[in-house]
């Protein structure tokens, strides 16, 4: 869990491992050498990975949470510590690589950050 998880409400603190484990990671593109281009970090998971983010993804939108990660993450931006905003604003960026990517349940556009 962040240090700073006080910032975060405490409806949404179910999302904190997955965000935590692939937040961060999701806001960087690494170039490949072997493939001359950057990849995102979505096509770099396992399908088990998949499958766990797909499980929050669901639950994520069964409880109507996308619009309210999207407001706290508004709300808190410069405000709180980076190492509790950016993993879960990443965690948004991730949901929608594997939209782009066409892998259900992310490609139905649910769930995505508001610019």
């Amino acid at each position: 869990m962040p240090s700073s998880a006080s910032y975060l409400s405490s409806e949404l603190h179910y999302i904190i491992p997955l965000a935590e484990e692939h937040g961060s990671e999701a806001r960087v593109a690494n170039y490949d050498q072997k493939l001359g281009r950057h990849v995102e970090y979505a096509e770099t998971l396992s399908s088990d990975q998949i499958e766990v983010l797909a499980e929050l993804y669901i639950a994520i939108n069964a409880r109507n949470h996308g619009q309210l990660i999207n407001e706290w993450h508004q709300k808190v931006w410069g405000k709180c510590p980076a190492e509790t905003s950016w993993p879960i604003y990443g965690l948004l960026l991730l949901f929608a690589q594997l939209g782009r990517l066409d892998i259900a349940p992310f490609n139905d556009g649910e769930i995505r950050p508001h610019r």
